[in-house]
């Protein structure tokens, strides 16, 4: 049967069993003294002969302070940053002002010559020019074969660049008038459609940028010279391409 008594230390001996201290010798040494004899120093446990020291509690590390922001290496480098984006600024400022006055001159006077040209461009403008936001030219007059009504007729062929944002077509562009006498001539209507006539050429659509040649042909009143007109659709713009054609 297992004993419940508890195991024996150094110097025990069956007899001791019946000793007055249950179960055990009298301790060799007062309670709380060491082994050696020795007092007990400060932060020592004292305890019974015969129990294993236990070591002393260690003081707890405190919490540590944080570094102030102002000693971080990131805020310095950003504080650099901006001092050189500063100056990068400063010294483009001064470059730009500090340009030759006959920098200025010059802008001044492409300006004035842009005016001036564009002043050019308006009014009444012989064979090409600019009719809102379409470039005419007028490339020629050519007398050709006879109508239905067997009368003669001259078809003239015009150049035309769409100068606009959208596409559209010469008739819904510009107007395109012929005279002879004073007195504008009617558009011809053929039995047979005469070589290079093209009579649906003037509905065609074109986009921004492109040019297009049209063809429209009229019914003379005699042999006398031709002048060809184009003018803005509406009539309201001041500007007009023309020329005078002399009939061979």
């Amino acid at each position: 049967m297992t004993s419940n008594q508890p195991t024996p230390g150094t110097g025990w001996t069956p007899a001791d069993a019946n000793a007055p201290y249950g179960g055990g010798s009298a301790p060799t040494q007062p309670y709380g003294m060491p082994q050696n004899g020795a007092p007990y120093q400060q932060g020592q446990f004292t305890q019974p002969v015969g129990g294993a020291p236990q070591p002393s509690p260690q003081p707890q590390p405190g919490p540590q302070s944080k570094k102030p922001w102002y000693k971080k290496w990131w805020v310095w480098l950003i504080v650099a940053i901006v001092i050189i984006c500063i100056i990068s600024g400063s010294k483009a400022g001064n470059k730009d002002s500090a340009q030759p006055a006959s920098s200025s001159a010059a802008s001044s006077q492409s300006t004035s010559s842009a005016t001036a040209s564009a002043s050019s461009a308006s009014g009444t403008m012989d064979t090409e020019g600019d009719v809102g936001n379409y470039h005419v030219k007028l490339v020629s007059a050519v007398k050709s074969s006879a109508d239905y009504q067997g009368k003669d007729t001259i078809i003239v062929t015009y150049e035309w660049t769409n100068n606009s944002d959208s596409a559209t077509s010469f008739a819904a562009a510009v107007n395109p008038k012929v005279f002879q006498n004073g007195v504008s001539l009617n558009i011809a209507v053929y039995t047979e459609s005469p070589q290079g006539y093209d009579p649906t050429s003037e509905l065609n659509q074109v986009q921004p940028g492109a040019t297009q040649d049209v063809t429209l042909a009229y019914t003379l009143a005699d042999s006398s010279d031709v002048t060809v007109e184009v003018d803005d659709l509406l009539g309201v713009g001041d500007s007009k391409v023309t020329h005078t054609y002399t009939l061979s």
